[in-house]
């Protein structure tokens, strides 16, 4: 038996055609033959599928202290110009032809329709976000975090943000999954 306290490297690996979460401890590798394991996965318990909420340590799976860094900073360099309303920070963020998808209407292209999207924004909107997942990938980062906006009027919008970003640190697409507004 082994407890959270054990986990520290787990990784994706091919089972029965399928993809299934299995820890690298050799303890564990007796339960991730089988169809109906408990995977345990940093902090968080799997059953049959995919963790809600990890940050995985293996570097085998291209997730790691680096790329988990650098998507905590670019999640802070984000969140930041929001709340400053600093436009032109919020525009650098973003590749020439970034595609945004958010509450907007229709999925926006550019830097320049970025910058408006935000600048139509109320004052004193802020975020915050939580880092779910970070994968290293050849030609950049994507990353999943849980965000919060919150509003001047005292409300608040929570949701899901998953961004691939290139090399630079720049986003090349933000896909924002709107969870519904808090009180």
């Amino acid at each position: 038996a082994f407890s959270l306290r054990d986990v520290s490297r787990c990784c994706l690996k091919p089972d029965r055609g399928k993809t299934a979460l299995c820890c690298a401890l050799p303890q564990c590798h007796g339960h991730c033959k089988t169809g109906r394991q408990v995977v345990l996965w940093g902090l968080q318990e799997v059953w049959n599928g995919w963790p809600l909420g990890c940050i995985p340590k293996s570097p085998s799976c291209q997730m790691n202290a680096t790329a988990t860094a650098t998507a905590e900073k670019i999640l802070d360099r984000w969140a930041s110009a929001i709340a400053a309303r600093d436009l032109d920070a919020i525009s650098a963020l973003f590749a020439a032809e970034a595609v945004f998808v958010a509450t907007a209407p229709a999925p926006l292209v550019g830097q320049r329709q970025i910058r408006a999207y935000y600048a139509a924004a109320p004052e004193g909107l802020t975020a915050k976000a939580t880092l779910v997942l970070a994968v290293a990938q050849p030609d950049g980062l994507a990353l999943v975090a849980d965000v919060s906006f919150d509003l001047p009027d005292g409300k608040s919008l929570q949701g899901r943000l998953s961004l691939c970003c290139e090399k630079t640190g720049r986003i090349r697409l933000y896909h924002l999954a709107v969870n519904g507004p808090s009180a």
